[in-house]
C-alpha cells in the first residue's frame, strides 16, 4: 500500500476521531485541524466538530471562518471550508450575527471554462438559516428578500427554506410575490410553495393550487409535491383533478405519489380504488403511491385485498416488491 501524503494522513487521522472515548484528545485534534493551513483539513475539522457536537469549539470555528475570507481564492477554493464552518456554526447554535451578515452577502467568483462562477451561493444559503437565531425579524426578512432574487439557485432555495424556518407571517408576502413572479428553476418554486404552505396552510393552498394548471410539467410536479407534503385536506380534489387531466404516464404516476403523501383516509381510499380499477398502469402506480403505508397493517391488508380482487395478475409482483421488503 502506498504511503499516505501528509494531507491525506491528516484527513485520515481526523476521520478516526469518530470512534473512541477520549473526548479531550478529540477536541485537541479538532482545534489543530481548524487552525491548519489546508482548507481541506479545516473543512473536515468543521464537519466533525458539528457531527460530534463540540460546542466548545465555536470560538475556533469563528476564527477559522474569518481566516478563510483572507485571500479566499487561494486559501479556500470552491468556498468549501467557509460553507462547512457556517454549517457547523448553525448546527452548534452559534448565534453570531456578524458571521451571518458577512456570509449572506459574500460572493466568490472563480474561473471556469468560458468565464467565471460564483462558488459562495451555498454559503449564502447556510448563513440565511443562521440568521434565524440571531437577527431581528426585519433584518432577516430584508436579507431573505435579497436572497430570493439571487442569481444562483442554491441561494434562492436557501432563502425559501430560511423563510419557512422563520415560521412567521411576515414572510408570507415575500413568498406570495415570488410565486407570482415565478422563477426560472422549478425547484425554487417548489421550495417557495412548501414554505408558504408551512407558514400559511389555509391561505397558501389556493395560490399553490393555481400552479397545478401550469403549462410547465416540472412546475406542476413541484406544486403537487408541496401540496402532498403539506397534508392539507383541501389539496386532495385539485391533485385528483390535475392527475385526471395529465396525459404523460410518468407524470401521472408522480401525481399519484403526491396524493399518497396526503396520508388522509380520502386519498388512501382513492388509491385503493384504482388498484381495483380496469387500468393496470394506474393500479401499479397506486400501489407504489401507497408503499409508505406498508408498515400499517390495516392499510397493507387493504392493498393486499385489492390486489387479489384485481383482474391484473401482474400486480402481485408490484405488491411484493413495494410492500414485503418494508415489512421485513
Amino acid at each position: 500500500m502506498p504511503e499516505l501524503t501528509p494531507l491525506a494522513k491528516k484527513i485520515a487521522d481526523l476521520n478516526e476521531l469518530r470512534s473512541g472515548p477520549d473526548i479531550a484528545s478529540k477536541v485537541k485534534y479538532l482545534r489543530e485541524g481548524l487552525a491548519d493551513r489546508s482548507s481541506h483539513v479545516v473543512r473536515k475539522s468543521a464537519e466533525l466538530s458539528a457531527e460530534l457536537g463540540k460546542v466548545e469549539l465555536r470560538p475556533e470555528l469563528l476564527t477559522a471562518y474569518a481566516r478563510m475570507f483572507v485571500n479566499p481564492l487561494k486559501k479556500d477554493p470552491g468556498c468549501l471550508a467557509k460553507t462547512a464552518i457556517a454549517e457547523a456554526l448553525v448546527k452548534l447554535d452559534c448565534q453570531d450575527i456578524d458571521s451571518c451578515r458577512q456570509g449572506i452577502r459574500y460572493q466568490q467568483y472563480e474561473p471556469v471554462w468560458g468565464g467565471q462562477q460564483d462558488t459562495a451561493a451555498q454559503l449564502r444559503a447556510v448563513c440565511a438559516v443562521g440568521m434565524l437565531g440571531c437577527a431581528t425579524c426585519m433584518e432577516a426578512i430584508n436579507a431573505f428578500a435579497d436572497l430570493l432574487a439571487d442569481p444562483c439557485k442554491p441561494a434562492r432555495i436557501g432563502a425559501a427554506r430560511a423563510i419557512s424556518g422563520l415560521g412567521s407571517w411576515e414572510g408570507v408576502p415575500l413568498l406570495r410575490l415570488k410565486l407570482q413572479l415565478g422563477d426560472e428553476d422549478a425547484e425554487v418554486v417548489g421550495e417557495c410553495c412548501s414554505a408558504l404552505l408551512a407558514i400559511a396552510p389555509d391561505d397558501g393552498v389556493d395560490l399553490v393550487t393555481r400552479l397545478l394548471s401550469s403549462k410547465q410539467s416540472d412546475l406542476r410536479i413541484q406544486a403537487a409535491l408541496a401540496l402532498g407534503e403539506s397534508r392539507s385536506q383541501p389539496a386532495f380534489e385539485p391533485l385528483c383533478a390535475c392527475w385526471q387531466a395529465e396525459r404523460e404516464p410518468s407524470l401521472r404516476g408522480m401525481l399519484l405519489t403526491c396524493i399518497g403523501l396526503l396520508r388522509s383516509t380520502e386519498s388512501r381510499e382513492f388509491l385503493v380504488s384504482l388498484i381495483r380499477g380496469p387500468d393496470a398502469t394506474e393500479a401499479a402506480d397506486a400501489i407504489q403511491a401507497l408503499a409508505p403505508y406498508s408498515m400499517i397493517d390495516e392499510v397493507c391488508q387493504q392493498v393486499a385485498d385489492a390486489v387479489k380482487e384485481s383482474a391484473h395478475r401482474q400486480l402481485r409482483a408490484t405488491f411484493e416488491k413495494e410492500f414485503k421488503p418494508r415489512q421485513a
